[in-house]
């Protein structure tokens, strides 16, 4: 890899400071792995996510990124995560505010 292609900054010059989280599964096939793991990391972004204060114009200031595997897994994960806040009846979990905004407008289009 080349020297310019990466940069790590220490965590005092970072602009929002970053939580990590591990957890262990006991699964061993890939597929019982990740679908034991689907709820809990729902759970901990939507706890996450509890945690957050309101900004005045709507936007969230936290956020949280979930690591997959792979582009299919990330699909599944996703729809995971919306069907979870659907369920819990949380379906604003999920929703940008500054994109709803373009929502009218890319509706008119169609």
């Amino acid at each position: 890899m080349e020297a310019g292609a990466y940069f790590n900054f220490s965590p005092s010059v970072r602009p929002t400071p970053i939580e990590k989280s591990v957890q262990c599964f006991d699964q061993f096939t890939r597929n019982a792995r990740l679908l034991a793991m689907a709820k809990p990391a729902y759970n901990h972004v939507k706890k996450h996510f509890a945690c957050e204060e309101e900004s005045e114009d709507g936007i969230r200031k936290t956020k949280a990124i979930v690591f997959v595997s792979d582009r299919k897994q990330a699909r599944i994960t996703a729809l995971d995560f919306v069907t979870f806040a659907t369920c819990d009846e949380n379906t604003d979990l999920f929703k940008n505010p500054s994109l709803l905004k373009d929502e009218d407008a890319i509706l008119e289009k169609f």
